[in-house]
C-alpha cells in the first residue's frame, strides 16, 4: 500500500516537472541550444503593434515563483521533493547573439524572452523598462550634437555594443575592447565594498543619473562611486582619443566574490 501511495505521488509530481539545463553544457553548445529553442521573430513585430497601440513601455517577469523538479526516472522506491524558487533578479544579457530578457530564480533557475524590436530595454526589480529607441533633443542619441550612422569626415558611429566589466578590469571605449592598453574606464575595487567607475589614460566622464544629454556636459577626470550608479544610469565620456559617447547600466552580476557591471555604450566618430 505504501509503494502505492509512493508511486501516486511520483506521478503527480511528474505532472509539473520542469527541466533543470545540465551545469555542465559548454557556452557554445548553450548558445546553439538557446538558438534552437528560442521562437521564430514573427512575434516580435506583432507585439510591437500591440504596444504601439497601448502605450505600453514595461515587460514584467510572468511568474514570481518556479517549481523544479528532478526529472531523470528514479530507482524503486526512492522520490524528490520539489523546490519552489522565488524571482531573485533580472538581467539583459546578449544570448546566441541577440539581447534577452532574463527572469532568474535562485541559483541556476532563469526564464527567458527576446528583447523586442525597435527597444531598448533596462532591468528593474520586477521585470524590464522598454523605452522605444527614437531620436532625441539635442545631445542626445539620434538628435543633434550626437554623432548620427551616416558615413563621412567627422560623422557617424565609430563603435557601440554591450560590455560586460568585471571588477579591477578596464575597458577601451573606442573599441569596446576589455582588457588593458589604451583602456578609458577602469574598474576599480580599492576593496570588496569600495568600488568605483574611473577614467584612465585621458578619458573624462560626466553627466552621472538618468541624464541623457552630453553636449556641453563638464567631464572631469573625477572617478564615479558604484554606490551612485543604478541600472538606467547614463553616464558621459571623453575617451582617451578624444570621442564623445555615452553609456548606460544595463545591470549588475556577481562572479564568485567579484562584481560585474553590465551596460550598453556608443562613442561617435567626432573628435
Amino acid at each position: 500500500m505504501r509503494m502505492l501511495k509512493a508511486a501516486a505521488v511520483l506521478a503527480a509530481l511528474a505532472a509539473v516537472s520542469v527541466a533543470v539545463p545540465m551545469a555542465s553544457a559548454q557556452p557554445e553548445e548553450r548558445a546553439r541550444e538557446w538558438r534552437d529553442r528560442a521562437p521564430g521573430d514573427d512575434w516580435l513585430d506583432r507585439e510591437d503593434r500591440l504596444w504601439d497601440r497601448g502605450g505600453r513601455n514595461d515587460i514584467d517577469c510572468p511568474l514570481t515563483q518556479v517549481r523544479r523538479e528532478i526529472t531523470t526516472p528514479l530507482p524503486e522506491g526512492w522520490w524528490n521533493t520539489p523546490m519552489v524558487t522565488s524571482l531573485s533578479g533580472t538581467e539583459v544579457q546578449v544570448i546566441g547573439g541577440r539581447r534577452t530578457l532574463v527572469c532568474k530564480y535562485g541559483p541556476g533557475s532563469q526564464i527567458m524572452r527576446l528583447e523586442p524590436r525597435r527597444r531598448d530595454c533596462v532591468a528593474t526589480r520586477r521585470g524590464f523598462d522598454c523605452r522605444r529607441a527614437r531620436p532625441g533633443g539635442p545631445g542626445r542619441p539620434g538628435g543633434p550634437g550626437w554623432p548620427d550612422r551616416e558615413d563621412g569626415p567627422g560623422r557617424g558611429v565609430f563603435s557601440e555594443g554591450s560590455v560586460d566589466l568585471r571588477q579591477t578590469f578596464e575597458v577601451d571605449l573606442d573599441q569596446g575592447r576589455v582588457g588593458s592598453g589604451g583602456a578609458d574606464l577602469w574598474f576599480h575595487a580599492v576593496t570588496p565594498m569600495e568600488l568605483y567607475l574611473e577614467p584612465v589614460r585621458g578619458a573624462r566622464l560626466a553627466s552621472v543619473g538618468g541624464r541623457r544629454d552630453c553636449l556641453g556636459a563638464d567631464f572631469r577626470n573625477e572617478r564615479i562611486a558604484l554606490g551612485r550608479v543604478n541600472i538606467g544610469t547614463t553616464i558621459c565620456y571623453l575617451t582617451g582619443e578624444g570621442r564623445m559617447g555615452q553609456l548606460t547600466v544595463t545591470g549588475f552580476s556577481n562572479a564568485g566574490p567579484s562584481r560585474i557591471i553590465h551596460f550598453d555604450y556608443r562613442t561617435g566618430a567626432n573628435r
